[in-house]
């Protein structure tokens, strides 16, 4: 029975330590790797949680299962990955009253249940209300040190390659052509004017290489901005 066991063992991950494409060909990295794979595969969102989601909190519990990871493998080939994907959770933590705010929309719809055409007009301000208050609703503070973020990756992980997930499972990963400084210059260009963002958007492509998806993104914001000088 255990050496069933064993073999059954051994036929299951023999795939994953030797795959070149995934892992480099190089095993004695390979719990780096799955570490890394499992933060990225784990959903932000606990089924099992609150009704309504604390984003923020939620947010703020990814970005420290990175920032461990950064602790842990200082020297990481996958660093920058694992920098680009702070900076994004960053960009987007919202700010700590927004939660507030959800809350009470939510308990403003459900004392406005009813299939009444009054009932469904208060329900609609329990959104705009909602809407009003969370206008402005990224915290600041995280957001600087995004930037800072992304202006690092630029600087120093411009032209390395990202790891991206081709499958959504372990092993599912791979070393692809795309820059990090593509990526990075793109969310970066999201907070810039447009004459700023044309230039940062001509700039990836002449000196980046990206993927099909964000090319797309890219050439379909540069037709937006033909008439900006």
């Amino acid at each position: 029975m255990k050496r069933a066991i064993f073999l059954f063992f051994v036929f299951w991950l023999t795939p994953v330590l030797t795959a070149p494409s995934a892992y480099g060909g190089n095993p004695p990295a390979l719990a780096e790797y799955i570490e890394y794979e499992k933060i990225v595969l784990t959903p932000l969102l606990d089924p099992l949680g609150p009704p309504i989601p604390n984003w923020r909190e939620l947010y703020l519990a990814k970005i420290a299962q990175y920032e461990n990871y950064l602790k842990r493998y200082p020297n990481s080939p996958l660093a920058a990955e694992v920098k680009f994907r702070i900076a994004e959770l960053m960009l987007d933590t919202e700010r700590p009253d927004i939660y507030r705010f959800r809350v009470k929309m939510y308990q403003c719809l459900a004392e406005n249940a009813g299939e009444s055409a009054e009932k469904e007009a208060l329900r609609q301000n329990c959104i705009r209300e909602f809407e009003k208050a969370a206008t402005k609703w990224r915290d600041p503070f995280y957001v600087e040190k995004a930037v800072k973020i992304l202006f690092e990756l630029v600087e120093k992980y411009g032209h390395k390659k990202r790891y991206s997930m081709a499958e959504p499972k372990i092993g599912g990963f791979e070393w692809d052509e795309e820059e990090i400084g593509a990526q990075a210059l793109y969310l970066l260009s999201r907070g810039a004017d447009p004459s700023a963002r044309k230039r940062i958007l001509l700039l990836i492509l002449k000196e980046y290489k990206s993927g099909p998806r964000l090319k797309g993104f890219v050439e379909e914001d540069l037709k937006k901005l033909e008439n900006t000088k």
